[in-house]
C-alpha cells in the first residue's frame, strides 16, 4: 500500500537518498596522504539529521500518484539547500581548524544525497534548474570552500586547471562541429536516398560499439604511420598520439545522434504541409530549404544537444592518449591515489554536461513551431 503511494516519478530521488544513509557522508584528513577519518551522517549532522528522512519521504508522498514536476523539484531544492551549506559547515563542525594542512574529504553519503536532490529536480523543465550550479559557483567565489580537499587541488594546480578546461571544451565543440558537418548530410542522405540509410546507420551504429579507449588505441598505429611517411602532415599537427586521434575518435563517437535526429526529423514530416508547399508550386529545392529542413531543425538540435553532453564527457578519456582535458587530472589523481584530485577533474564536468544541457534545451524550446512540441517530445 505505502508503494502505490509514491510517485514513480520521485523514485530514483528516494532511492538514491535512501542508499545515502548506509555510505560514510564525510572524512576529516589531517594531510595529504593520510587516510581520512570517516563520519556518518548522524555524526557529521546530528541536528540536521532528522530533516534529511522526512524530506525524502514528503517528496514521496506528497507528489501523490501523478507526476508534480512542482513539488518534486521544490523537496529536490530543499534537500540541496540543507546539502550544500551544512556540508560547508563541517570545516567548524569538525574541526578543521586544529589541522593546517588538513581538509575535508566528502564522501558517498554526500555525493548519493547530491545526486537525490539532482534527480527530484530535474523533473521541472527550464532555467531555474540552473540555480543549483549557481549556488556552488557563488560559496567558491565567496571563499566558504577552501576547506575541501577537492579546492585545495584546483589551488595547488590553478593556472594548469583553466588551460586543460579550455582545451577540453575545445576538443569537445570541435569534435561536435566535426560530427555536424559529417552527421547533417548523411542523414539528409539516408532520407533521401533509401539505399544509403543501411550502410549509413550500420556505420555510426558500429562506432558506438566500440569502447572509447580500444578505439584511440586503434588510431595511434595509422595515425603515427602517416606522420612518419608523410613530413607535411606532421607539420600539420598529425601524430599517433594528442589532439588528432582524440578528435577523429570523438567525432565518430557524437555522429550517432546527430545522424538519426536529421533522418528521423525529415522522415516525420507531416505530409499534408509537404503537398500545401507543393500545391504553391515550390520546387523540390525550394520545398527542402523553405518547409522540410527549417521545420527538422529543433529535432537536429535535439540531436546536436545529446552528441554534445555525451562528447563533453567521452572527452575526458582522451587525456589517456596526450590530448589533455580535464581527464588530466582525473587520471592523474588515480595514478596517486589522491580522490580529493580525481574529483576536482569530475566536478566541472559534471557542470559543463548541466549548463550545455539546459541551455541548449531552453534554445530547441524556444524555437520549436508551436504544435510541433508534443510531436518532438515523443520522438
Amino acid at each position: 500500500m505505502f508503494f502505490r503511494m509514491i510517485n514513480k516519478a520521485s523514485l530514483p530521488g528516494v532511492i538514491l537518498g535512501g542508499a545515502a544513509f548506509f555510505l560514510p557522508f564525510a572524512g576529516l584528513k589531517e594531510n595529504r596522504v593520510v587516510d581520512p577519518r570517516l563520519f556518518s551522517l548522524p555524526e557529521a549532522f546530528p541536528g540536521l539529521y532528522p530533516f534529511l528522512p522526512a524530506l525524502l519521504l514528503l517528496a514521496a508522498l506528497l507528489s501523490g500518484r501523478r507526476k508534480n514536476a512542482g513539488i518534486l523539484w521544490v523537496h529536490g531544492f530543499l534537500l540541496y539547500l540543507l546539502l550544500i551549506p551544512g556540508a560547508v559547515s563541517l570545516q567548524t563542525s569538525l574541526g578543521l581548524e586544529a589541522y593546517p594542512y588538513g581538509s575535508i574529504s566528502l564522501s558517498g553519503g554526500f555525493w548519493f544525497f547530491l545526486a537525490s536532490s539532482f534527480a527530484l529536480m530535474n523533473y521541472r523543465k527550464g532555467v531555474i534548474n540552473l540555480l543549483p550550479v549557481l549556488l556552488i559557483v557563488l560559496l567558491f567565489q565567496l571563499g566558504y570552500m577552501e576547506g575541501f580537499g577537492f579546492i585545495r587541488e584546483f589551488r595547488n594546480v590553478e593556472s594548469r586547471f583553466y588551460s586543460e578546461l579550455i582545451n577540453h571544451l575545445t576538443l569537445a565543440l570541435r569534435a561536435v562541429g566535426g560530427a555536424v558537418i559529417l552527421g547533417v548530410p548523411a542523414g539528409i542522405l539516408a532520407w533521401k536516398k533509401s539505399s544509403f540509410s543501411p550502410p549509413v546507420f550500420t556505420f555510426v551504429n558500429a562506432m558506438q560499439t566500440i569502447p572509447s579507449l580500444a578505439l584511440f588505441g586503434l588510431l595511434i598505429a595509422p595515425l603515427a604511420y602517416l606522420s612518419r611517411e608523410y613530413p607535411v602532415l606532421r607539420e600539420m599537427g598529425l601524430r599517433g598520439v594528442g589532439r588528432t586521434p582524440a578528435l577523429i575518435a570523438l567525432t565518430l563517437y557524437a555522429l550517432l545522434p546527430i545522424v538519426r535526429n536529421t533522418y528521423t526529423s525529415l522522415k516525420i514530416l507531416d505530409r499534408n504541409t509537404l503537398d500545401a508547399g507543393k500545391g504553391m508550386g515550390m520546387t523540390p529545392r525550394q520545398l527542402f530549404w523553405k518547409v522540410e529542413f527549417p521545420l527538422s531543425i529543433p529535432l537536429i538540435l535535439s540531436g546536436i544537444r545529446v552528441s554534445l553532453v555525451q562528447t563533453t564527457g567521452n572527452t575526458t578519456v582522451a587525456a589517456l592518449i596526450g590530448a589533455g582535458g580535464l581527464g588530466y587530472f582525473v587520471f592523474r589523481g588515480l595514478e596517486q591515489a589522491a580522490v580529493d584530485m580525481i574529483i576536482m577533474g569530475v566536478i566541472p564536468i559534471i557542470l559543463l554536461v548541466l549548463l550545455i544541457d539546459k541551455l541548449l534545451e531552453i534554445l530547441i524550446r524556444r524555437i520549436t513551431p508551436a504544435g510541433l512540441e508534443e510531436l518532438y517530445d515523443k520522438t
